[in-house]
């Protein structure tokens, strides 16, 4: 067999093998949007794809479209100044940004956009739960006018908590910060209301802050829905533009080939190619090798037959 037949082998196992393990690795970390899994939040990006939303990289792709929805997860890294200035656009176009998120790394994103609010991370704890569970808190609108009036009770799941901005949904005054882990209210932990979602108008938009990203994952989609969460997730797309980043957020910081994997996986049309590719590496992988074996015996019936030694 010639080298190139051997070079052309090596390529197709090679595309197949890497393939397969950047489908089986690029599922397990939290919150990603192409983990099916309960912990991933592909659920979340499938009813968001269902309202006519868009994936976004680069921000000057919705920043001059009018009374439009961008949607943050989580947020990493550092906002350069050319998608702060797009995100300066995009405000001053009545644009709504949404983020949700439960780790301070957000606060960076929403002070450089001129936003007072920021995410405190905390163990919140109160009485108001769902399924017993002392985490997953029940909040409740703060004040009427910022949501649909179908929106009255939103279940969290291990939440932080806001400071700034007019508060949307809080808690109930019976709820606390459990810094010891005890599951119940010690003499430095009163009770008190905290803010889970805020808002605020900045740069002739609005910006609100969701401090809580486990309402989020797949495992908060199935079986019976959770109070209004459901209502919560329609009213992010309702009577707007809706597009949500890909470049920042936590569920799509997969990286490296692995990145490659999960956008391939978010996307039917790709995902048919890269299926039908290692279809095809496999089946060339196949023809080459038989061709190999047939070589080998045609080599064989060619040789001639070995003279008998005369005695």
């Amino acid at each position: 067999m010639k080298r190139s037949e051997f070079f052309l082998i090596g390529i197709c196992l090679l595309l197949v093998v890497t393939a397969f393990s950047g489908f089986v690795t690029s599922e397990e970390r939290e919150l990603s949007s192409s983990h099916t899994g309960w912990n991933g939040s592909s659920q979340f990006y499938d009813i968001l794809e269902e309202q006519g939303a868009s994936p976004v990289q680069s921000f000057a792709e919705c920043s001059g479209i009018q009374n439009a929805t961008l949607i943050f997860v989580e947020p990493e890294g550092n906002l350069t100044d050319t998608d702060n200035t797009d995100l300066q656009t995009f405000l001053s176009n009545n644009g709504r940004i949404i983020f949700f998120a439960r780790t301070s790394q957000a606060n960076s994103f929403l002070t450089l956009l001129g936003s007072n609010i920021s995410v405190l991370e905390g163990n919140i704890s109160g009485v108001d739960v769902e399924y017993n569970s002392p985490k997953m808190l029940i909040i409740s609108p703060h004040k009427e006018g910022f949501l649909p009036d179908e929106i009255q009770k939103i279940v969290t799941n291990h939440p932080s908590y806001l400071d700034g901005g007019i508060p949307v949904l809080t808690t109930t005054v019976f709820s606390w910060n459990d810094e010891d882990g005890d599951g119940s209210p010690g003499s430095a932990e009163p009770f008190q209301r905290f803010s889970m979602m805020a808002y605020e108008n900045v740069s002739g938009g609005q910006i609100y802050v969701f401090s809580d990203t486990g309402m989020l994952l797949n495992a908060m989609h199935q079986g019976i829905p959770l109070q209004d969460n459901p209502h919560l997730l329609t009213w992010c797309g309702r009577n707007t533009t809706l597009f949500y980043d890909t470049h920042y957020s936590g569920p799509f910081q997969t990286g490296g080939f692995a990145g490659l994997i999960a956008l391939i996986k978010n996307r039917t049309i790709i995902k048919t190619v890269a299926v039908f590719l290692i279809i095809f590496g496999l089946c060339a992988t196949c023809i080459l090798a038989d061709r190999k074996n047939r070589q080998k015996i045609v080599r064989s019936d060619q040789k001639p037959p070995q003279e008998e030694n005369k005695p």
